[in-house]
């Protein structure tokens, strides 16, 4: 191995380090999952199906703060899965409430549900919830048409679940809602560069919603320079 390489190697290495102490430094605190995982948050769904976005009360007994991430998907198995769309730190044992989008567009929120923290959506659709504007409601509104196509695909039915509530709610025809999402449709196969074919067939499992971001991508980010 020769002397370049092994100076390459060093200042990747001490560049990572220094990366990963400003982040510590940057966010404080333990993430939501973590908090969750020792039993310190109760997250509850505060709001009825056919809310965009929905909202969730989340409280926390931690001595530390709790570092709420946007992407993060929460889970019931009665309820409909939700994404949080804000990103948050809540002080120690104190309480928020966040913005979240569907990711199940057949299934209906429960108001009152408890939630629990799953893993990071897909990069796409954080992508997705990385530019939109939850408190603005007509780009709520068309990020969560985003999420239902990214993570179900073109084919979920419309008259039941979320998306039956969701028309109802926001005092729409069923052909309005088509009309939508056909534009969402062609903006999300425009901006990923996907297939009508592959967006059709596409879940929330999909390999194909990974953009396989690489590290010089993510310290991109983090200094905000993507």
């Amino acid at each position: 191995m020769n002397l370049r390489v092994l100076i390459l190697i060093s200042l990747i290495i001490i560049f990572a380090g220094g990366l990963g102490s400003l982040c510590y430094l940057h966010h404080g605190g333990i993430t939501l999952k973590e908090a969750y995982d020792k039993g310190n948050v109760n997250i509850t769904q505060i709001t009825s199906a056919g809310t965009i976005p929905h909202q969730v009360l989340i409280s926390t007994n931690s001595e530390e703060p709790v570092r709420v991430e946007k992407g993060t998907i929460l889970t019931n198995p009665e309820s409909e899965d939700l994404v949080i769309a804000r990103d948050e730190i809540i002080p120690p044992r104190s309480n928020s409430t966040i913005p979240a989008y569907c990711i199940e567009p057949e299934q209906s929120a429960i108001k009152g549900s408890q939630l629990n923290v799953s893993d990071k959506a897909p990069e796409m659709i954080q992508e997705v919830i990385e530019s939109s504007n939850p408190e603005n409601p007509s780009e709520a509104f068309n990020t969560q048409l985003k999420i239902w196509l990214l993570a179900r695909g073109s084919n979920f039915d419309i008259y039941r679940g979320e998306v039956y509530y969701t028309v109802k709610a926001n005092n729409m025809y069923f052909y309005q809602f088509k009309e939508n999402l056909s534009f969402t449709k062609a903006e999300l196969m425009a901006k990923f560069n996907l297939t009508e074919e592959q967006l059709n067939s596409i879940n929330i499992n999909s390999t194909i919603l990974s953009s396989g971001k690489n590290w010089l991508d993510e310290i991109m980010e983090f200094l905000r320079l993507k």
